[in-house]
């Protein structure tokens, strides 16, 4: 799937601060990253925004599972950072696999489940 460079850089840099506010978070209480985001963008707006912009299936969301689990930054960083062109070329299970964990993190931040 196909993304502006300009994009994937915000995919980028999100996905890193992302990284870093769960790390930092465990030596915090939860109401301080839920308060993080309720001033930044959320992760549901990055995957919506992804959902619609490449035209994924929702339903598919739902009933995908990844046997091979990695970190997520791991999961996705060769795809974002492979190809410093006009475009960068995700792959598709790797955009599913991103926006289910955008959404699994919204969340947890809005119920804690």
């Amino acid at each position: 799937m196909k993304i502006k460079y300009s994009f994937a850089v915000f995919l980028y840099a999100y996905l890193r601060q992302v990284d870093l506010s769960l790390d930092r978070s465990r030596w915090e209480p939860i109401d301080n990253l839920r308060g993080f985001y309720r001033s930044q963008i959320s992760p549901k707006t990055v995957a919506n925004y992804l959902i619609d912009k490449l035209g994924l299936n929702v339903e598919k969301l739902n009933y995908l599972i990844f046997i091979e689990e990695e970190s997520l930054w791991e999961k996705i960083k060769d795809s974002l950072l492979s190809n410093f062109k006009k475009d960068v070329i995700l792959d598709e299970d790797k955009v599913y696999y991103l926006c289910q964990k955008l959404l699994l993190l919204d969340n947890f931040l809005e119920n804690g489940e």
